[in-house]
């Protein structure tokens, strides 16, 4: 049961149990994902409608921990991460959610939870390109924009005999298993009534020579992909975007929107996280 030293204001608790039975790593900093509704619990007054504010503690019940709400709050199922120092191995621990109080401001913060990169991106170009990039956006690689700015690789193959490639490489700064996230969608538009081949990927490096493709798409009809967020996972330090236009088709323009790049821990088997139900009259420092 919690203790608290400061003085207090009422709020409901939930115990959030994670189970690391599994893995026998001890994990430390380690991002688990929280999913709460909280669409139904802001219509029954039990919480802001901004989500401000939503308290994390530790074990002890009286460190605070850094979190980050990455999905829509007053949903029905609203993505947290939140950074756990430790996480024993071959073991379960218990932290704490707390809400309730209408006083309060979110304390959510993405740099303080999850990991970022180590320097800005870098940019090439492959075959017989016609390629550029567009940074415009300030740190696009760091934040997610509500707005729905987006940096951008963008290949124009202006004859079909041409293959036109670009990619950005993030650099992470040192070799570690984590799951690598990326916030992106890609379009593509035919000239005239020739053929599509467009392909965006992602692949992952130790040495920034060497990469392992782990995920791709390609678009062979005029469109677009929705903005979607895919994870890929590995032991790396470098993660690259890449992009490439195939000389068997004609494409006016191809583009690879990407908004953010982020990472957080990861080991496996990776631990469960069950949210057990409400519990009222508890307590939380006015301090947070």
């Amino acid at each position: 049961m919690p203790t608290h030293a400061q003085s207090y204001l009422l709020a409901i608790m939930r115990y959030i149990l994670i189970d690391n039975t599994q893995n026998s790593n001890t994990l430390t900093n380690y991002q688990i994902p929280v999913n709460l509704d909280t669409a139904s619990l802001i219509s029954a007054g039990k919480m802001r409608s901004d989500c401000g504010d939503i308290r994390f503690y530790d074990s002890d019940g009286a460190t605070p921990l850094n979190y980050w709400i990455e999905g829509q709050c007053n949903s029905s199922s609203t993505l947290i991460w939140v950074k756990v120092p430790s996480i024993p191995a071959s073991s379960k621990k218990t932290i704490y959610l707390y809400y309730g109080n209408p006083s309060y401001t979110s304390l959510s913060n993405f740099a303080n939870t999850m990991i970022t990169l180590s320097s800005t991106p870098k940019f090439g170009v492959t075959g017989d390109y016609y390629a550029t990039s567009n940074n415009t956006q300030s740190n696009p690689q760091y934040t997610l924009v509500p707005d729905g700015q987006y940096g951008y690789l963008s290949t124009y193959d202006v004859w079909s005999a041409h293959d036109e490639g670009a990619y950005w490489v993030f650099d992470f700064g040192s070799v570690a298993s984590r799951a690598y996230r990326i916030k992106w969608y890609m379009s593509a538009t035919a000239v005239s009534n020739y053929c599509v081949n467009f392909s965006t990927s992602f692949s992952l490096s130790t040495d920034g020579a060497n990469y392992t493709q782990l995920y791709s798409n390609t678009l062979t009809a005029t469109g677009s992909t929705s903005v979607t967020i895919t994870e890929i996972k590995g032991s790396a330090r470098f993660l690259m975007i890449s992009q490439y236009s195939n000389a068997s088709c004609m494409v006016a323009n191809g583009y690879t929107y990407v908004d953010a790049v982020y990472a957080r821990a990861y080991s496996s088997p990776e631990p469960s996280i069950l949210i057990l139900p409400e519990s009222y009259a508890k307590k939380l420092p006015d301090s947070m």
